[in-house]
């Protein structure tokens, strides 16, 4: 897992499960901020359990959202100053037509986000019209504070110019003004 930047990167960050995420503290026009990448599970993603005790569908992304959402937490108590921004794959559409995820999921990751104070700048509400054939499943969160001054200027589809599906992860870019 990588964060890739233009920015001026202070320092990585230790997360708990460098496995699913990275994290790193950038220098931003909007001040430090903390940014933490990471993929939630997918619907059969079993983690490390052995395959004899293979959990439930969707199983070890209820067990790991709520971690990442307390360790969000932490970071921002330990970076006081920094803005938080949560940006990956989090294998869910927030809002929209359903098209991946499940209510449960959705409704643990708004927990979280909510418990850290973000917004998610990507949500399907977010995404202008034709913009995207399918709700993404890639998503940025970003602080309360922050929401009204980010928009989504473009999204890359997953496809070549031709039309042929080379990804079900959606390329976005929300800028901040």
């Amino acid at each position: 897992m990588t964060i890739w930047t233009r920015l001026p990167v202070r320092h990585h960050v230790a997360v708990e499960d460098d496995h699913r995420t990275v994290a790193a503290l950038v220098e931003s026009s909007l001040g430090d901020m903390l940014v933490f990448g990471t993929v939630l599970p997918w619907q059969m993603d079993f983690g490390d359990a052995p395959t004899a005790e293979k959990p439930r569908a969707w199983e070890e992304q209820y067990r790991v959202t709520p971690l990442q959402g307390r360790e969000w937490a932490r970071l921002q108590a330990q970076h006081p100053g920094a803005a938080l921004c949560v940006a990956g794959d989090l294998n869910m559409n927030l809002g929209g037509p359903h098209y991946y995820g499940t209510s449960h999921g959705r409704a643990l990751l708004t927990g979280a986000m909510d418990a850290a104070g973000l917004v998610c700048a990507t949500a399907y509400e977010c995404v202008p019209p034709g913009l995207l054939r399918y709700p993404a499943i890639d998503h940025i969160l970003l602080p309360v504070a922050l929401a009204g001054r980010a928009r989504l200027i473009t999204a890359w589809e997953g496809t070549t110019p031709e039309g042929h599906r080379l990804t079900d992860h959606s390329a976005l870019v929300v800028q901040v003004d």
